[in-house]
């Protein structure tokens, strides 16, 4: 093989993940999408009962009364994939992380350094993971980034596939044009009217043909999978898609000002990372978690993307009334902005403000500036400084992570790693 390019995929991650934390979930159906009553993520144990990713979770009880279901983790899985792009990074230096589960590795030459074929590679790698973090990864090798996807996703889960040169071909007869990654169900139904059903009959297109039905894109994926590489393997941080911000708090409480406060706060540090990023976002998702762990949501959509508090805060309030209830107790906020892009990928529709936009970035950079200089935080909107007074009860207390700094640790800055009370 030339060329032997990676694609680790975690299996069912975010499920994965608790079934990890906790071992008496193992084996059984379980889904993570709480806090938004829709399926994030499903165990395969859930697939196996028809459960899939975005389906409402009063389905899912329909179908499997017992079905464990969690909120997301979101902090934790992100450590978990932190944890896992620096194993990969032991078997080659060249990791590009694609998404929060999934990364190419460029392991072209590494055979000779771990003095192993690139299958037994792959195997090691499956059995590092699967030690160190308690989670499936299924291997896809071949010598494109295209093809190597499009083998990670034959043999699910954990399996290994290899796609050579020699028989490739033969392969791709068996693939449907649509597997291909870039290739939609629009350009499937365009291909298909010309005949084009598998990968196989894609790549014996014409160039000009490729060019005519789809695109330059369509010309790159054509030449990936005929074995040319056009995508290299980038060692760089993944683009961010989505940021979430949100806070729990002891006692729970039912004051509406100091839950609210509390959703700002959680809108003002989600809009400090997407400024500092040079992101906007067009989605703005609320959610209050009840003291039950149950969790109610309100999704915002703006006609302008922004990173900007006050675009948002007027919005919120709205929503945070439609879905308070004054009669609950509710132990934590959260803020998700989503839809996001670069700012130099901003456009103004015809009825935007410029003028008053940009003199709100221009305020914000200043406030950024100031946080950087005095801490974050020193400006804020008006009703996050309810904060500052008293919860309604003196219990209020701190997580033991917070409570029990290792050295060299503060509040805000704290090592990566969880920490156990363990009985002796």
């Amino acid at each position: 093989m030339k060329r032997a390019i990676a694609h680790v995929d975690a299996d069912a991650f975010f499920a994965s993940v608790e079934q990890s934390l906790h071992p008496e979930y193992r084996g059984k159906p379980l889904v993570t999408g709480l806090e938004r009553n829709i399926v994030s993520a499903a165990s395969y144990e859930a697939k196996a009962l028809g459960i899939s990713r975005g389906i409402a979770l009063w389905d899912v009880k329909k179908i499997c009364p017992e079905c464990i279901i969690l909120p997301s983790d979101y902090e934790t899985y992100s450590l978990y994939s932190f944890r896992l792009f620096e194993i990969l990074r032991q078997y080659s230096p060249c990791v590009e992380e694609y998404s929060i589960d999934e990364a190419y590795v460029d392991l072209t030459g590494v055979s000779r350094l771990h003095r192993k074929s690139y299958r037994m590679i792959a195997e090691e790698i499956q059995k590092t993971v699967n030690k160190r973090l308690g989670i499936g990864v299924s291997v896809g090798l071949s010598v494109t980034k295209i093809l190597a996807k499009l083998a990670s996703g034959l043999e699910k889960p954990r399996g290994i596939t290899i796609i050579e040169e020699t028989g490739l071909m033969e392969f791709l007869s068996r693939i449907q044009v649509g597997k291909i990654c870039g290739i939609g169900p629009k350009t499937v139904e365009l291909l298909e009217k010309f005949g084009v059903r598998t990968a196989g009959d894609f790549s014996k297109l014409s160039e000009e043909a490729v060019k005519r039905y789809t695109g330059k894109i369509g010309l790159e994926l054509w030449r990936e999978i005929k074995g040319e590489m056009v995508y290299k393997v980038e060692d760089l941080p993944s683009k961010r898609y989505s940021i979430i911000k949100s806070k729990t708090f002891t006692p729970p409480s039912s004051n509406r000002e100091f839950i609210f406060a509390q959703a700002v706060r959680n809108l003002e540090s989600a809009c400090i990372k997407a400024q500092r990023h040079r992101l906007i976002s067009k989605r703005l998702i609320l959610f209050l978690r009840l003291n039950d762990f149950s969790h109610t949501s309100f999704k915002i959509e703006l006609f302008t993307p922004t990173n900007s508090p006050i675009e948002f805060i007027k919005e919120l309030r709205r929503s945070f009334e439609a879905i308070f209830d004054s009669t609950k107790l509710y132990r934590a906020t959260g803020i998700a902005l989503e839809k996001m892009r670069e700012i130099k990928e901003k456009q103004y529709s015809l009825f935007d403000n410029e003028e008053r936009t940009e003199e709100l970035e221009c305020l914000y950079e200043e406030i950024t500036k100031m946080s950087e200089r005095y801490g974050k935080h020193v400006v804020s909107a008006g009703t996050s400084l309810y904060l500052k007074r008293k919860t309604d009860s003196s219990r209020a207390t701190k997580p033991i992570r917070k409570e029990k700094l290792l050295p060299g640790e503060t509040f805000r800055k704290r090592i990566r790693i969880p920490v156990w009370e363990i009985g002796v």
